[in-house]
């Protein structure tokens, strides 16, 4: 970056040297030297400097009113004199700067009875210089104003901010929006030390001394942004958070994304990336949150995944993964898992026990569900669309924490529905539809206190409606859908009278069902077709 030299006050001192008839022969030679300097140092402005990203540029030639001339000698506040020789000694001219630190600069001798009246000091680093000087015989005092730029270190790292340059080069300009925080990017200013609405959407780290800033995080959710993911991210070995949800980014996550073992957030979602998730990806050990979910990834759950003993969110939904769940329990701290919408198949592995969220919908998983029994803190259980079979637990529904249970359109053929003795069950959402659980409807569901709404359409279920259920209609339940199963007989009366404030279905069943309820609409089965459905109580 580049910034101009501030005002300078420079002393010129030169104790006079009696001068002899060996100095006056060079008298002539120096004044031509003196008019020669001159001449360079009003061509200056041609010399080139570095810029702050390397590059190099040339000034233009500075006009004389960018660069004061020195007083002429006949000036009224300049004396020229001749002291005797004996009265002064012999010692070299110096520049004194009178700051806080009274530094001094040596100037070269030019000869016995050579006199600076004039320097200029032209400050390329803290630490070098140049001098240009052309000698008289006057003791002068003033001030240079130099409007010359330097240049100084730039507070972000030169590779991070190429990374950056990287990045917004692989998006397609069309879809740089002038509200994106993209279209800050402008690269006029410093990354790291940019204020107002420069650089939006990056932190940086807070540089230790001697050192450069480093980009920490970059957030472009969003955005809108169309392009790709450029594989030089895995240079910002300093970023902690990458979050690029929300876009049309497309083509391979970028293998170089394991140089980033300081990754703590990696979030990837609805976007269009495809290929497989990097197996060197066991790298981020620091990983907390993973979301890839909503793209077009393939392949398989790399297995080094359960590395990641700091993770506690791995959201992998709504790709093209395929074949087992791999053996995740040595995320001991993980709090939810979302691998929905996959084509995902196999038994359940055995799933770490911090579990709340366990999210598996959509997906061609079989077998039993017996091991959810030990996730005690789960709160959200999703197993929806896939081919699980057997037994719904009781220890399930009754879970401690649960609130939301999905087990619907699985091949389910009995659920165990004890009676709830206390109300410390927290079920509020029951979906069972579209199984093939038989026999009559479970009266016991009356007995959890917070259940509120209740789906057990599409099964087998026989039987008569209990009258139990007419207690919570309009009540606590506001909604309730029994339709597409083998029921028989009336409604409970309490349906005829409140039907209106709940939501729900009584459809395609042996019922007699009034036409103006609502609850009735969709017509019912002919009685012929529940003859021979009846079965056992579901409890």
């Amino acid at each position: 970056m580049c910034e101009t030299i501030r005002l300078i006050n420079v002393e010129i001192q030169q104790d006079s040297i009696p001068t002899t008839k060996e100095d006056n022969g060079n008298e002539a030679q120096l004044k031509t030297n003196m008019e020669k300097e001159q001449l360079e140092f009003g061509e200056l402005g041609s010399l080139t400097y570095i810029g702050p990203f390397g590059e190099q540029v040339a000034t233009k030639a500075l006009a004389a009113a960018e660069v004061p001339q020195p007083p002429l000698s006949q000036s009224n506040n300049v004396t020229s004199y001749r002291p005797k020789k004996s009265y002064m000694p012999h010692q070299k001219p110096r520049i004194r700067m009178p700051d806080e630190d009274d530094e001094h600069f040596t100037v070269p001798d030019f000869g016995r009875t050579c006199r600076l009246n004039s320097a200029m000091v032209y400050q390329t680093s803290a630490r070098q210089g140049f001098i240009l000087s052309f000698c008289s015989y006057t003791i002068i005092r003033t001030i240079i104003l130099t409007s010359i730029p330097r240049c100084v270190q730039s507070k972000t790292l030169e590779s991070d901010i190429q990374v950056l340059r990287f990045l917004k080069q692989s998006i397609d300009p069309i879809t740089i929006s002038s509200s994106s925080f993209l279209n800050t990017w402008t690269f006029e200013n410093d990354p790291c030390e940019s204020s107002g609405a420069h650089f939006l959407g990056i932190l940086c780290t807070i540089p230790h001394e001697n050192s450069s800033s480093r980009i920490s995080a970059i957030d472009l959710e969003g955005e809108g942004l169309e392009g790709f993911l450029t594989s030089t991210i895995g240079n910002l070995t300093e970023l902690t958070t990458i979050n690029l949800s929300r876009n049309k980014f497309r083509g391979p996550i970028p293998n170089t994304l394991s140089n980033l073992e300081n990754l703590n957030r990696l979030v990837l979602a609805d976007n269009f990336f495809s290929g497989s998730i990097p197996n060197r990806i066991n790298r981020l050990w620091k990983l907390g949150s993973i979301d890839l979910s909503r793209n077009r990834l393939s392949g398989s759950i790399p297995a080094v995944i359960s590395a990641f003993r700091s993770l506690t969110l791995l959201r992998l939904s709504n790709n093209e993964l395929s074949g087992r769940i791999p053996e995740l329990t040595g995320l001991w701290q993980l709090s939810t898992l979302d691998l929905s919408g996959n084509q995902l198949y196999g038994n359940l592995p055995q799933l770490p026990i911090s579990l709340r969220s366990l999210l598996l919908g959509h997906n061609l998983l079989s077998g039993e569900i017996s091991s959810i029994m030990r996730l005690q803190h789960l709160k959200t259980l999703d197993l929806s669309d896939n081919r699980f079979s057997g037994l719904i637990n009781q220890e399930i529904i009754t879970l401690p924490e649960v609130s939301r249970l999905n087990v619907s359109e699985n091949q389910f053929t009995t659920m165990a529905v004890m009676r709830s003795t206390d109300r410390s069950t927290q079920l509020q959402v029951l979906d069972m539809h579209g199984n093939r659980v038989h026999g009559h409807l479970p009266a016991n569901l009356i007995t959890y206190g917070n259940l509120t709404s209740i789906n057990l359409g599409n099964n087998l279920f026989s039987g008569r409606i209990p009258l139990q259920y007419g207690e919570k209609v309009g009540g606590s339940w506001r909604s309730l859908y029994l339709d597409h199963n083998f029921l028989e007989g009336g409604l409970p009366p309490e349906f005829g009278s409140r039907a209106l404030r709940i939501r729900g279905s009584l459809a395609q069943n042996c019922l007699r069902c009034p036409l103006n309820n609502s609850l009735c609409h969709g017509g019912q089965r002919a009685a012929s077709e529940c003859v021979g459905h009846s079965g056992g109580d579901s409890a």
